[in-house]
């Protein structure tokens, strides 16, 4: 593979240039006419970053014409799939596109040569060899599985569980004891967007659903009202007596229990003037803060702080919000792109499904 012919061609320039130094530290300090620690310093650095550029160049094309070859080959085998030209054995399930699975530790789901998976959470490793696509690497018998990698099965293997994890596989395979296969029914949540395993986390534990029978309105903004409802499902709904901590949450609103128990609670203080304003989006540090607030409140560590020197729009956090948000990012939950956090936009239906399943992966 590229990097490993890379580190050969390095490694054996280290050793020519070693040599080098070998030959000059052999005679006396007059016959020398490059010092040794020239030889060993800068000359020897600057060879080796060339050497290595050189291969980079070398290999470029080559490694590149393999992994089209690799995924030619693969849609060659995924479109007989679909037009029923591959033959599917007995036990065996098939699909042309990535399909969503689940699994615990021990679960585990073999693929027949050819097939493909991309790994979006959890550990596992597998019986043979995979070739990963996303790093254009090998990976060999036993070797973890890489979050958000691509992988090729170039011969039949079997891929194990060892937590909590989900994946998606095309092509052949066969789900082992325990897998579970969920389809969305939502036209507007595509297989690979990069919110589908999230939405299909809340849709299973039945935190939130969608809009509609059919639409999930990922790019909608969540209301407040709703994330003290979500957050109250996914402590277990507790039974709740109403108390009017709000003025504008009267009681029988399909929202009450929710916002009142984390109101009690201490999740949620409201805007000000005894009010909650149910009906306004809540926004990307409001989301941490009330995370924050929960782990506290069912006795999680929240002493873990992250460093938010490296956001262009750190000076956009509130100060109410400094502590939460440093907390979030540092436990990953709150991720950011393009070197910024965004703590003052609304949160997406999208981006809340996300937070919620990195929410709950740190717990477990």
């Amino acid at each position: 593979m590229k990097k490993r012919k890379i580190c050969l061609i390095a490694a054996a320039t280290l050793m020519v240039a070693m040599g080098g130094v070998a030959l000059a530290s052999s005679g006396t300090q007059e016959e020398s006419l490059i010092s040794q620690s020239y030889l060993e310093g800068s000359f020897l650095e600057s060879l080796t970053q060339n050497i290595r550029d050189l291969a980079e160049d070398l290999f470029a094309p080559t490694y590149q014409q393999a992994e089209d070859k690799l995924d030619s080959l693969a849609e060659g085998y995924l479109s007989g799939l679909g037009a029923g030209g591959v033959s599917v054995p007995s036990g065996w399930s098939s699909s042309d596109q990535f399909t969503p699975q689940d699994g615990e530790a021990g679960d585990s789901v073999t693929l027949m040569e050819g097939s493909g998976i991309f790994w979006s959470s959890g550990s596992a490793v597998s019986d043979g060899i995979l070739v990963d696509i996303t790093q254009g690497t090998e990976l060999a018998t036993g070797e973890p599985l890489q979050v958000n990698h691509r992988y090729l099965a170039v011969e039949q293997v079997s891929v194990t569980v060892s937590t909590s994890a989900s994946w998606s596989v095309e092509g052949i395979w066969r789900p082992g004891e325990g897998t579970s296969v969920t389809e969305l029914p939502f036209t507007d949540v595509a297989v690979g967007s990069w919110y589908y395993d999230a939405v299909r986390y809340v849709y299973e534990n039945r935190l939130y659903l969608g809009t509609s029978g059919t639409t999930f309105s990922p790019s909608e903004t969540m209301e407040r009202k709703m994330i003290t409802t979500v957050l109250y499902r996914f402590h277990g709904s507790p039974s709740v007596e109403y108390a009017p901590l709000f003025s504008d949450v009267s009681d029988g609103a399909w929202y009450a229990d929710g916002t009142v128990w984390a109101g009690q609670n201490g999740i949620v203080s409201g805007v000000g003037n005894q009010l909650f304003a149910p009906d306004n989006p809540v926004v990307r540090q409001q989301i941490a803060v009330i995370l924050y607030n929960y782990a506290c409140y069912i006795g999680a560590d929240t002493s873990a702080r992250g460093d938010l020197s490296g956001f262009a729009d750190r000076e956009e956090i509130s100060t109410w919000a400094q502590d939460a948000v440093s907390w979030a990012v540092s436990v990953g939950i709150l991720q950011g792109a393009g070197g910024r956090v965004f703590p003052g936009e609304d949160a997406t239906r999208a981006e809340v499904a996300i937070m919620l399943q990195r929410f709950d992966s740190w717990l477990n």
